[in-house]
C-alpha cells in the first residue's frame, strides 16, 4: 500500500520497491520536502520533530538515514546542486529564514559546517543552476526573484513586478529562470514568465 511509506518505481515503470515504511498516517506527516539526488543515490528531505525540523539524507534503495543539520533552528526545504555534492537548504538560524548549503559526501554524510549564502530578509527556498548560482524568492507581500553565488557574492534582483512573483526555477542550460508571477493575472490564474538569468526584462 504506497499510502503507508515511501516507494520507488522505476521512471520505465515497474514494481513498488518501498524504500520507508511508516508505522501509521500520523508518522507519515513528519516526513517533507523529499528530493533525489542528480545521481539516484540519495534522498533529501526534511524530518519535523517535537520541537525542531531537520535535514536528512538516505540511500534510495533504503537503509539508515544520516542526519544533516542538528541546528536548534528550523531547517527545510533541501534541494541538491547539479553535481550532487551540495545541499542548499532554508534555515531560520539567522533569524529570519535564509538560504546555506553544506557539502555532502559521497557516503551521504555532511562534510564541514553549513555556510550562510543570502542575507536578504525572509527567503522561502533556493533552486540551483549548473554553475552553481542559486535562484530564490523572498518572502515578502511583493516578492522578488534573485540570484546569487554560493559565496554570497553576486546578489542580482530579477523581478521588479510589484506583486508576488515565485518558484524559480532553471532552463537546462542555466541561461533562463521560469517563474510564476501574479503580474497581470486573472481571477484564479497564474502566470508563467522567463527571464535572462544575468538580469533583463521578463
Amino acid at each position: 500500500d504506497p499510502s503507508k511509506g515511501l516507494f520507488a518505481v522505476p521512471s520505465a515503470g515497474g514494481d513498488w520497491e518501498e524504500i520507508l515504511a511508516f508505522q501509521n498516517p500520523k508518522e507519515a506527516r513528519k516526513y517533507r520536502s523529499m528530493i533525489l539526488s542528480p545521481d539516484g543515490q540519495w534522498i533529501a528531505y526534511t524530518a519535523v520533530h517535537k520541537d525542531n525540523t531537520d535535514i536528512y539524507v538516505m540511500p534510495s534503495i533504503g537503509g539508515e538515514s544520516v542526519r544533516i543539520t542538528s541546528n536548534p533552528a528550523v531547517d527545510r526545504r533541501p534541494v541538491w546542486s547539479y553535481d550532487g555534492k551540495w545541499l542548499a537548504f532554508a534555515s531560520y538560524r539567522a533569524g529570519n529564514p535564509q538560504i546555506w548549503i553544506i557539502r555532502i559526501s559521497s557516503e551521504g554524510k555532511p562534510e564541514g559546517v553549513p555556510v550562510q549564502v543570502t542575507r536578504e530578509t525572509h527567503i522561502l527556498g533556493g533552486n540551483w543552476a549548473k554553475d552553481g548560482s542559486i535562484g530564490f524568492p523572498t518572502a515578502f507581500r511583493t516578492q522578488h526573484i534573485f540570484t546569487a553565488n554560493t559565496d554570497g557574492s553576486g546578489e542580482t534582483q530579477l523581478t521588479q513586478f510589484p506583486c508576488g512573483n515565485y518558484r524559480p526555477r532553471w532552463s537546462p542550460d542555466g541561461e533562463k529562470i521560469a517563474f510564476r508571477s501574479d503580474y497581470l493575472r486573472s481571477l484564479n490564474t497564474f502566470r508563467l514568465w522567463a527571464v535572462l538569468s544575468k538580469g533583463g526584462e521578463p
